[in-house]
C-alpha cells in the first residue's frame, strides 16, 4: 500500500450505468433469538412465529421478483472453456471455490519486487504464465516507463544545539530519505536552517503556525498521511520536512523505509527514528544542516497485466485490481503479495467455473482482472491505465473498480473502504452512490457471516484513486497497515470471533508494514481466507444477472426458514444457558478466561480448590503429548503432574520439572519456547490458581445448580473450543497463546513489559470471577 493522497481531478462527466449495483438484501439474522423468545413466542407459540417468518419471507421474495421481472439482457454467446489435463471441481459459487492454498501457492513464488528490478519482471512473467496456462482469459500487457535515480554518496544530517557540540545523525539507522523526493532535485542546506517543531501531529494547517519560511519543520508521525504533512510544509515554504517515528510500540522506533513524499515535491523530506526526533527536540537544536545528492539512472520499464473474461457485457465491465510491486525494503508478502495472490486465485477459479455453461449464464458483466505496477512509487500503473482508457474512449465501459491491497495483516481488521469518507473536493458526485452501495455489499456480507468489520478511510491511497477521480464507483477491502488497533476493536473481535482472534490493542495492524519481516510468517491466514471470500462474493454479486440474484436470495431465505425451525425446536435451551450465565455475573468473554485458567490444569492444581481431587475429573486440558499417535490434542481431564522431589523447596522442584521436559515428546509447549518463557508460563499459571483459590473462597453468591450445569457444558458454551485453540497453537509454534499478534520473544526488560501487560489481562475482576465460578462448580463435588 502506498502512503499517497487522494487524487485531484476536474469534473468531467462521463455517462455511466451503475444501476446494477443494487443494495443487497440481508438474510434474517440467526442472532435474533431473544426476540423470538419474547412475548411473541409466549403469545403465539413457536409455530406462530414460523408462520410469521414464512409470510415475511414470501413477501420479500415477491418484491424481489417484481423488481427483476422487467429485467432483460441481450443473449450472450457461451463458449465453454477447455482445460487440458486439469481437473476442475464443480462449485455452486465463486466464494465456495476459494481455499487458502489457492493463494499460498502463488505467495510462495514472491520475493521483494520493487519496480525496475529483475524480481519484479519475474513476478510479472509468473503471473502471465499462470493466466495463459491455467485459464482462457484474454491476457493483455501494458508497458510504461518510470524515471529512476539513486543516492550518490552518503546523505548528511547534522544539527547544532545551543551548545558548541554538533549532533551528527547516521544514515540509515537515524534517518532515511522518503521516496519520490529524489525526483525533484539535489539539496544542500549545509549553511544551516532554523529548526521549528510542528505542534500536535501536523494534520491541521493551524498546527503549522510556528513554521516560518525557510525553516526546517520537524513533525511527528500520526493520524494523517505523510504526504499531507509534507504538503502542509510546502505550503508554509519550509526548506525541509523531517517526519519522525512516534515510538508508540516496539516496531515504531526505527526510520520507516518506503514512505512517499508528494510527486510534486520541491523540498527534501526525511523520515527519522523516534530517537533522532526526540534528540532534535530535547537537545535544544537551533539549526539543521542537510545534504542529499542523487544521480539519474535509465528509466524502468514497468508492466501492467490485465485478463478479461470472454463472457459478460463489455459495456458493463468490473475492473478488479491489486498492485504487484513491493517496496525495496522488504519482500512485501502482505503489502501487496496478499492482494496479488488473491486476485490471481479468484481469476483462475472464475475461469474454471466458466467451463460450465450453467455458471456462465449467470454473468451479466465482463470482469477485467488487473495487476498494477508502480503503486508504491505513486499509483503509477493504475494512473497509466486510466490515462490510456480516457484517451482511447474505453473508460466509459468501466462501471466499477474493486481494489484489494493488503488482506492478511497479522493484527488484522476486516476493513471496508467507507464510501462516505471520499474527499468531496476531488471526487465527482456521480461516483458516490455506487461506492456507498459497494461498501454496504461488503458490510452485509460480513454481517451475514457473523464477522466483525470496520470502516477504513476512502482516502485514495491505493490504486482505486485514479478510477474514483474519474467518477467510477469504487470499493475494496483492507486489513490494515500502520494504523493502531484500538481496545474497542480488540474486545469486539474477541466477542465475535473468540479469544484466538482478538488481536493486540495499541499495536500496529501490520508491524511489518514496509519492513523486511513482511514474509509468509507475517500473514494472518484466518483473516486472509475470509477477506478473499468476501472479495469473491463482491465480484460474483456485481457480475451476475438480476435473475440469478433472485434465485440465490430465495435459496438464502429457504435456508433461513430451515434454521428458524432449528432455532425454535433446539436452540432455545442453549440461548437460555447464555442468558443465565450472563445473569449470574459472567462476562461476555467467559469462555476465554476459563479456558486460559484451566488449559494446563493438573490434579495438583485442582487440589488447591478441593484436596480430594484426582484424575477422575472433567476438566478439559491441553495434552502434554501433542504428538500423541492418536492425535488427541485435548484431554477431557486434568492429569496427574507430580513434581520431582530432589530439591528441598517447591520452587526449585518446579524449575527442575520444567527444564527436564525440554525437547521431549510430552513437553506440551514445543521447541519454540525458551527456558525463560517456560518458567514464566508455569509460575504464572500457579500464581493465577493461587489467586483463584482466594476468589473461589470469597464468592459472595455461590453459583446455582442451573448455572453450574451451563458453565460445565464445555462443548456447548465454547470453553472446549477455546482450549482446542490453545492446543493447536502450542503445537504449531505460535509464541505463548497469542495467535498472530506481535508479541516479542522474552529476551530483556522491554519484552518482559509486553508479556507482563498481557498476562495481567487474566487478573482482571471479570476474568477472575469467570474462572472462579467454573472452578467452584467443577470441584465442589469431588
Amino acid at each position: 500500500m502506498s502512503d499517497g493522497q487522494a487524487l485531484p481531478t476536474q469534473f468531467n462527466p462521463i455517462p455511466r450505468d451503475i444501476s446494477f449495483i443494487s443494495p443487497t438484501i440481508s438474510a434474517l439474522s440467526l442472532q435474533s433469538e431473544p426476540k423470538i423468545k419474547g412475548r411473541y413466542l409466549q403469545q403465539y407459540g413457536p409455530f406462530g412465529v414460523l408462520v410469521v417468518l414464512l409470510l415475511v419471507i414470501l413477501i420479500i421474495v415477491a418484491v424481489i421478483v417484481s423488481r427483476t421481472s422487467s429485467y432483460s439482457a441481450a443473449p450472450i454467446a457461451i463458449t465453454p472453456i477447455q482445460h487440458a489435463n486439469k481437473s476442475v471441481e464443480k462449485n455452486d459459487s465463486l466464494v465456495a471455490s476459494i481455499e487458502l492454498e489457492n493463494m499460498l501457492v502463488h505467495l510462495r513464488q514472491l520475493t521483494s519486487r520493487a519496480i525496475g528490478t529483475v524480481a519484479f519482471n519475474r513476478t510479472m512473467d509468473y503471473l502471465t504464465g499462470q493466466l495463459n496456462k491455467e485459464s482462457s482469459l484474454t491476457v493483455q500487457k501494458y508497458y510504461f516507463s518510470v524515471p529512476r535515480s539513486e543516492l550518490a554518496g552518503r546523505p548528511i544530517l547534522m544539527a547544532l544545539p545551543n551548545t558548541s557540540n554538533a549532533s551528527l545523525f547516521q544514515y540509515p539507522s537515524d534517518f532515511v530519505s522518503m521516496d519520490l523526493s529524489k525526483e525533484a532535485r539535489n539539496w544542500s542546506l549545509l549553511e544551516g536552517r532554523p529548526l521549528s517543531v510542528v505542534s500536535r501531529l501536523g494534520c491541521l494547517i493551524e498546527d503549522w503556525n510556528a513554521i516560518k519560511e525557510g525553516d526546517v519543520a520537524l513533525v511527528r508521525r500520526g493520524i494523517c498521511t505523510f504526504v499531507e504533512k509534507v504538503l502542509f510544509g510546502m505550503s508554509k515554504r519550509a526548506s525541509a520536512v523531517l517526519i519522525y517515528n512516534d515510538g508508540l510500540t516496539m516496531d515504531r522506533f526505527e526510520p520507516l523505509n518506503g514512505t512517499r513524499a508528494p510527486r510534486n515535491n520541491t523540498i527534501p523530506t526525511l523520515f527519522l527514528s523516534y530517537g533522532a526526533g526526540m534528540r532534535l527536540i530535547l537537545e535544544n537544536i537551533t539549526r539543521v544542516y542537510l545534504k542529499l545528492e542523487y544521480r539519474e539512472l535509465s528509466p524502468a520499464i514497468v508492466t501492467n497485466v490485465c485478463a478479461d473474461t470472454k463472457l459478460g457485457n463489455p459495456n458493463h465491465t468490473i475492473v478488479v485490481g491489486s498492485h504487484s510491486d513491493s517496496v525495496a525494503a522488504g519482500p512485501g508478502l502482505n503489502d501487496n503479495g496478499s492482494g496479488f495472490a488473491a486476485t490471481l486465485a479468484i481469476a483462475l477459479n472464475l475461469a474454471r467455473l466458466l467451463t460450465y455453461t450453467n455458471y456462465g449464464l449467470t454473468m451479466h458483466s465482463r470482469i477485467k482482472f488487473c495487476w498494477w505496477g508502480g503503486e508504491e512509487a505513486g499509483l503509477l500503473g493504475s494512473k497509466n491505465f486510466v490515462k490510456r482508457a480516457k484517451a482511447d474512449g474505453s473508460l466509459s465501459a468501466y462501471s466499477v473498480n474493486l481494489n484489494f491491497d493488503m488482506l492478511a495483516s497479522p493484527n488484522f481488521i476486516f476493513g471496508v473502504y467507507d464510501g462516505k469518507t471520499a474527499n468531496n473536493q476531488t471526487t465527482p458526485v456521480r461516483a458516490l452512490p455506487g461506492s456507498n452501495r459497494i461498501t454496504r455489499l461488503f458490510t452485509e456480507y460480513f454481517d451475514r457471516n457473523h464477522l466483525p468489520w470496520d470502516y477504513t478511510e476512502f482516502s485514495g491511497r491505493s490504486d482505486y484513486g485514479p478510477f474514483l477521480a474519474e467518477g467510477i464507483a469504487c470499493g475494496g477491502l483492507f486489513s490494515g497497515a500502520d494504523d493502531v488497533r484500538t481496545e474497542e476493536q480488540r474486545d469486539r473481535y474477541s466477542n465475535m470471533l473468540g479469544p484466538a482472534f482478538k488481536g493486540m490493542a495499541n499495536a500496529d495492524l501490520d508491524p511489518c508494514y514496509h519492513r523486511k519481516c513482511d514474509t509468509l510468517e507475517n500473514l494472518n491466514t484466518f483473516a486472509y481466507l475470509h477477506m478473499v471470500k468476501a472479495a469473491a462474493h463482491a465480484i460474483e454479486y456485481l457480475g451476475e444477472s438480476e435473475k440469478n440474484k433472485t434465485i440465490r436470495i430465495m435459496k438464502v431465505f429457504l435456508a433461513v426458514l430451515l434454521a428458524s425451525l432449528a432455532l425454535v425446536h433446539g436452540a432455545i435451551p442453549r440461548s437460555r444457558c447464555t442468558m443465565q450465565l450472563r445473569a449470574g455475573g459472567l462476562s461476555a468473554n467467559y469462555n476465554e478466561s476459563i479456558a486460559h485458567a484451566i488449559h494446563s490444569m493438573t490434579v495438583q492444581g485442582l487440589q488447591l480448590f478441593n484436596p480430594r481431587a484426582t484424575e477422575k475429573n472433567t476438566i478439559p486440558t491441553v495434552n502434554h503429548n501433542l504428538h500423541d499417535k492418536n492425535g488427541q490434542k485435548v484431554l477431557m481431564y486434568a492429569p496427574n503432574d507430580q513434581l520431582p522431589s530432589d530439591y528441598f523447596d517447591f520452587t526449585m522442584n518446579m524449575i527442575d520439572k520444567i527444564l527436564s521436559m525440554i525437547g521431549k515428546s510430552d513437553d506440551g509447549l514445543g521447541a519454540h519456547w525458551s527456558s525463560t518463557e517456560r518458567i514464566v508460563h508455569k509460575f504464572h499459571m500457579w500464581d493465577l490458581w493461587l489467586r483463584l483459590q482466594k476468589e473461589v473462597r470469597e464468592l459472595k453468591t455461590k453459583p446455582s445448580g442451573s448455572i453450574c450445569k451451563c458453565v460445565l457444558d464445555v462443548e456447548s458454551n465454547g470453553i472446549f473450543q477455546a482450549v482446542q485453540w490453545i492446543a493447536a497453537h502450542y503445537e504449531s509454534g505460535t509464541p505463548i497463546t497469542l495467535l498472530d499478534r506481535p508479541i516479542p520473544k522474552l529476551t530483556d526488560s522491554e519484552t518482559w513489559a509486553f508479556w507482563k501487560n498481557d498476562l495481567l489481562h487474566y487478573y482482571t475482576p471479570e476474568a477472575l470471577h469467570d474462572a472462579a465460578v467454573y472452578l467452584h462448580c467443577a470441584t465442589k463435588d469431588f
